[in-house]
């Protein structure tokens, strides 16, 4: 027991220090834990889409609740260097939901789903100089805290995009600075050839210089509007996909017009065989109508002829007997003045 008493003091600081270290141990875990349940509550993704069908690209934010407990969402979107763009309202238009606060479930995703043209102007308009600023996304809860994740493949798209989209102004103005010279060049020429400028120097200048015509001008001033448009348009991705899509759409409708047409001509067809076998039908009941008729009528007049076959010997005799008694008083006639002609004649000669 002395021997005890002696080291007891020993004993107690030793068990002070682990007794120390243990609780200083347990409140690093409980903070790391607490800070696990915080700051993590959300994971978030970033992505690109591809429709295989038409080819078309989305930009694509995956926000996944990784606690426990429902989680309230009242931001989300993209940040571009100290610009925070949000897009809760699209997500709620595209999903039909409302309020002001977007309720997540326990280990359940929310797809928020962008649109390329809209996001490139929205961080394009808000870069400088060409300096790409880093591309992040974002969420605030109900309770104001702030989770940023740097989007990573977003950030290498638009990176990419912008300096296509540097080179379409580049271009753009390289061309409206051809149009101009080309411009100059051939008012010059043509003060030249008007006598309005006829120093010897720039007569030179007119020899040496490349000849400018009107074709020229036009040409360049048709490439100049082309970059223009160009350049006014953040992306080039999704214009390819829309006209394949606009193609597949013109054939759809083209095959639907075209067996509309093809089902119109097989019903007219169809009713007009009707109409020709019911003409047909008809035609043929008239044609048998109209073969009794012309039997009918050929027996009456059988009939009415067999009736007048006594009756008209009678009446070719008196015609015969009217024609003899006509014929032969014309032959008395003609006997009389005969006689008559020679009486005088024989008179005369005496």
């Amino acid at each position: 027991m002395e021997q005890l008493n002696q080291y007891l003091p020993l004993i107690i600081t030793i068990a002070l220090c682990v007794v120390i270290v243990l609780t200083a141990i347990i409140a690093a875990g409980l903070n790391k834990l607490f800070k696990n349940i915080v700051s993590n509550k959300f994971a978030m993704a970033d992505i690109e889409e591809v429709n295989i069908h038409t080819g078309k690209k989305t930009y694509a934010v995956i926000v996944s609740n990784k606690s426990m407990n429902d989680a309230g969402i009242t931001s989300v979107g993209l940040v571009s260097g100290l610009k925070y763009f949000d897009f809760k309202e699209t997500y709620k238009a595209e999903n039909n939901v409302t309020g002001d606060t977007l309720i997540v479930m326990p280990r359940t995703p929310v797809k928020l789903v962008l649109c390329p043209q809209e996001v490139e102007k929205l961080v394009f308009s808000n870069l400088n100089q060409g300096k790409f600023l880093p591309v992040k996304t974002y969420v605030i809860d109900s309770t104001g805290n702030i989770f940023l994740q740097r989007a990573k493949n977003l950030q290498k798209i638009l990176k990419a995009h912008y300096k296509a989209y540097l080179a379409r102004v580049k271009a753009a103005k390289a061309a409206e600075e051809k149009e101009n010279k080309l411009k100059g060049d051939y008012a010059f020429l043509q003060s030249v050839k008007s006598g309005e400028m006829s120093a010897f120097k720039d007569k030179i200048k007119v020899v040496l210089m490349k000849k400018v015509s009107e074709e020229d001008i036009s040409a360049a001033e048709k490439a100049s509007e082309a970059a223009k448009r160009d350049a006014e348009k953040y992306s080039l991705e999704n214009e390819v996909a829309a006209n394949v899509s606009c193609e597949s759409e013109q054939a759809e409708t083209e095959v639907s017009e075209s067996a509309e047409i093809l089902n119109e001509a097989e019903e007219s067809a169809e009713e007009i065989a009707c109409t020709k076998s019911e003409e047909t039908a008809e035609f043929a009941a008239e044609e048998e109508v109209a073969g009794d008729v012309e039997e009918e009528d050929l027996a009456e007049e059988t009939q009415s002829e067999g009736e007048n076959e006594g009756e008209e010997p009678e009446e070719n005799e008196s015609e015969d007997v009217s024609e003899s008694g006509e014929t032969s008083d014309e032959s008395e006639k003609t006997s009389e003045e005969e006689e008559k002609e020679l009486v005088l004649a024989g008179g005369k000669e005496e």
